[in-house]
């Protein structure tokens, strides 16, 4: 550490940043996060914090202070004129949070800022980046303080978390590729009276165009209207202004089939939306988060969770390459795995805003006839809820994930009876490398209840073994821990799941005993995570730290783990 000053330096103490410092704060990584904002802003901006965020929030220990001060959303409503043409719920999503929650983004801030402080540490707050470049092997930084004080920080690695007008973008000469929608909006936080669900979102489309209400507690709404294509006469800047109360009040009886009265707004403002991200999210040693690396339309409520999401996924891959288990690479896969998630999220949000602003009469018709017979199936419910919440994520095509089946093909279908290809089909349907791994219940000593979220959350890898009845299939890890890469064994743990205590007992005795790895046992005696995994048969999963799986395979190989784990988790030195 001589020669830096800190090991990361965040800019923006948003959602994004403040996430990324507790997760970093995790490992032990020393890093400042600079904001030059003088105090949180108490604008509600970001509401939606969606099932995979809630998933990240409990991991972080978070979890409990959110669901405490947030709304459930129960349920979304969309109308076409006065005729109720979808309804959309996040019933049966596999999540410990089958839900979206609201709160204002202020909120989200403090909570996030509290934690942050419960490591002792703080965000240096009326510090502004005026410069930053890669120069050798660090990252130089200055930044004007509180005071008008100018320092320079030399770091490791620096994130830009500093929003869609980000000085780390600008800095670095990325290109900001997407388009302005034609149409303005205007916002509104407004208190709400009136026959609306508190804990449901309503939007509605007419012919003076759209309005949607999006409850976040204690009767208080953002409201969100299309204005409609934007007019270049000189004579209509007044329509381009923050809207006033009773400007948005008029709005709401044209286009609002129930009688809402509006009070107390706290904030207006009138914008373009825009769709765009960035060509790159790594440049040398410094890396983008959040609204700096992509923008979007508010539909979906996508946008900070994104960004979140963006941090987590970033931040063990620091922690990992700064305890030199790993090199360097490992951080390029950063930019592989999230600017396809956000070219992703563009797109559906995307088509959400254009289909609910559409403004040709035939198109409006079409969607108006299709959307209620779309809305009335399952899977196309299913589908969306799942995109929405962001559980369907994956990074199947990530350079760091690794996939291995047996190979089965119909040409060799019929040396084998049907009992010995089921275990095939079965870990087909499981969960494959590069999806987030599922929830499930297991029992400690045939006993004790717990949660598979609850054994791999932390910044240890987690190996999930899905022992055969006979454990074979475990004796081959004899010598296992001694061929792991230097250091990475006290960042492994190893949970053996069986299908009953008795079997288990067999597995520990035939399981090679490990000085630094630790091992669990436990069982699944309704056989519930077996079908979830798809493990028919013996299989293993390797779940990363974020909660995605990074390697799996059936039978259990251990070969081709110990191979994949030495070509991602070689340090520096040993390049």
């Amino acid at each position: 550490m001589s020669e830096f000053d800190t090991d990361v330096l965040i800019i923006g103490a948003g959602p994004a940043g403040l996430a990324l410092a507790i997760a970093l704060a995790r490992y032990g990584v020393k890093f400042r996060i600079i904001d030059k904002n003088a105090e949180r802003s108490a604008k509600s901006k970001a509401l939606a914090v969606h099932s995979r965020t809630l998933e990240v929030f409990e991991d972080l220990e978070l979890i409990d202070r959110f669901l405490q001060e947030s709304i459930r959303i129960e349920g979304v409503n969309i109308f076409a004129e006065k005729t109720q043409i979808a309804r959309l719920t996040f019933d049966g999503l596999d999540s410990p949070y089958p839900f979206t929650v609201s709160l204002s983004q202020s909120k989200t801030e403090q909570l996030l800022e509290e934690k942050l402080r419960e490591f002792g540490l703080f965000v240096e707050r009326s510090s502004e980046l005026l410069t930053i470049s890669n120069e050798s092997e660090c990252v130089v930084s200055k930044i004007k303080q509180e005071g008008g004080i100018e320092a320079l920080v030399r770091s490791r690695w620096a994130v830009g978390c500093d929003g869609a007008h980000s000085a780390v973008r600008h800095a670095l000469n990325l290109s900001f590729s997407g388009s302005q929608y034609p149409d303005l909006f205007h916002l509104a936080d407004v208190l709400l009276e009136g026959d609306l669900n508190p804990n449901e979102i309503y939007v509605y489309s007419t012919e003076k165009g759209l309005s949607a209400f999006f409850p976040y507690g204690g009767g208080r709404y953002r409201i969100v209207a299309d204005m409609g294509a934007q007019e270049s006469k000189p004579e209509d800047s007044s329509r381009h202004a923050d809207p006033s109360l009773e400007f948005m009040e008029q709005l709401v009886d044209e286009r609002c089939p129930v009688k809402l009265k509006l009070s107390d707004m706290r904030w207006s403002v009138s914008l373009n939306l825009h769709c765009r991200h960035v060509s790159h999210y790594r440049v040398g040693n410094i890396f983008l988060a959040g609204d700096a690396a992509h923008i979007h339309s508010p539909a979906g409520g996508q946008g900070m969770n994104t960004g979140i999401q963006d941090s987590y996924n970033l931040a063990w891959k620091l922690g990992t390459v700064s305890k030199n288990l790993a090199n360097d690479l490992l951080l390029d896969s950063y930019e592989a795995e999230r600017l396809a998630i956000a070219i992703g999220v563009i797109k559906m949000t995307d088509f959400m805003t254009r289909v609910n602003t559409l403004k040709n009469p035939v198109a409006k018709k079409i969607r108006n006839l299709i959307a209620p017979i779309l809305a009335s199936q399952e899977i196309v419910q299913r589908q969306i809820r799942n995109a929405i919440s962001e559980l369907s994520l994956t990074y199947k095509d990530s350079p760091i994930i690794e996939e291995n089946r047996a190979p089965h093909s119909l040409a060799n279908a019929r040396q084998h009876s049907s009992t010995d290809l089921l275990p095939h089909f079965h870990f087909h349907d499981g969960p494959e490398a590069g999806e987030r791994a599922p929830d499930a219940f297991l029992t400690l000593d045939g006993e004790k209840s717990t949660r598979l979220f609850e054994l791999i959350k932390g910044i240890k890898h987690c190996l999930l073994l899905f022992a055969s009845q006979d454990a074979a299939d475990l004796k081959n890890f004899a010598g296992f821990e001694n061929s792991l890469p230097a250091n990475f064994r006290d960042f492994l743990k190893i949970v053996v799941i069986t299908d009953s205590p008795e079997t288990g007992k067999a597995c520990l005795a035939s399981m090679p005993s490990m000085q630094q790895v630790e091992i669990q046992m436990l069982s699944d005696l309704d056989m519930s995570a077996h079908h979830k995994y798809g493990a028919g048969s013996g299989c293993a999963y390797l779940i990363r730290p974020d909660g995605y799986i990074a390697f799996r395979s059936q039978p259990i190989d251990t070969n081709k783990l110990l191979a994949y784990l030495r070509k991602i988790f070689r340090p520096a030195n040993q390049c």
